[in-house]
């Protein structure tokens, strides 16, 4: 489980100020070695932007658990993912809202770490479903920054990863995750966090409805939250700098239908 230590506040960004750029930089003898390798990183990109147009975009995956296959897909580097991501978005945006592009993209994070990289900026103007999905678990801590809005189930299924969010995220993010650290600068949908073991949230908007539902030994920081917060949650932490959020969590917390949240094992912190 990533280290994590309570000290009163939750300070989202000197959470992620800590990371340090993995790549080393490298010196080339001639102009011309630079050209050299450009051009073969231009036809990787190429490559996998036809593989995804020809062949995996036509894939029906199931929702629940389907991924990409790494077969005949080429390694890139982190900037060559961000690249392939928004030559395919503008292609057509509406892969955006499928799942295709999102498991695709992830497949060429997950391979990409295979090979060392462990530090991946992206940008995004559109929304990408599954993003991120499956994550982590390998070779160190992955760290992924999203400069836009996160599509739903962004992060779901990983482990032992940072996620930041600059801007909102749509519902079920961070579901099923394991020992995972996502920061939101926005709003978030319902469902986050569904189901996650050991990850912390922290959300400078306000969550929608099921914060945490079902969720265990997780921790949620969020500046409004909506009905049904915790519902069925064990053994979590629920804070706010918020007054007014941290009564509706209390009342979520003690309501009239005791069967409902008959599991309740957690604790609610007003931050100053």
């Amino acid at each position: 489980m990533l280290g994590w230590q309570q000290q009163g506040d939750f300070e989202t960004m000197k959470t992620l100020e800590v990371l340090v750029n993995p790549f080393e930089r490298k010196e080339f003898e001639s102009p011309d070695s630079i050209e050299k390798l450009e051009s073969i990183a231009d036809q990787k990109v190429d490559f996998m932007f036809n593989h995804f147009i020809k062949k995996t975009s036509k894939i029906k995956f199931p929702l629940a658990d389907g991924q990409v296959s790494y077969s005949k897909m080429s390694a890139l580097e982190p900037s060559q993912i961000n690249l392939l991501l928004n030559k395919l978005l503008e292609f057509n945006p509406e892969y955006g809202r499928r799942p295709n592009l999102g498991l695709f993209i992830s497949a060429a994070i997950d391979l990409s770490h295979d090979t060392g990289n462990n530090y991946f900026k992206l940008s995004a103007n559109y929304p990408v479903d599954y993003l991120c999905r499956h994550l982590g678990n390998k070779k160190g801590v992955l760290v992924v920054e999203l400069i836009g809005d996160a599509g739903s189930c962004f992060g779901s299924g990983s482990r032992n990863s940072i996620f930041s969010i600059h801007g909102d995220a749509k519902s079920e993010l961070g579901n099923n995750t394991e020992s995972c650290i996502f920061a939101v600068e926005g709003d978030v949908g319902d469902m986050c966090g569904d189901a996650s073991r050991g990850s912390i949230f922290i959300i400078k908007g306000k969550a929608g409805e099921s914060l945490g539902f079902y969720s265990k030994y997780s921790i949620y920081l969020a500046g409004d939250v909506a009905i049904r917060c915790g519902e069925l949650t064990e053994e979590s932490t629920f804070a706010t700098k918020n007054s007014q959020t941290y009564e509706k969590i209390q009342i979520y917390f003690n309501p009239s239908d005791k069967n409902l949240y008959k599991y309740h094992t957690n604790k609610v912190i007003m931050l100053k």
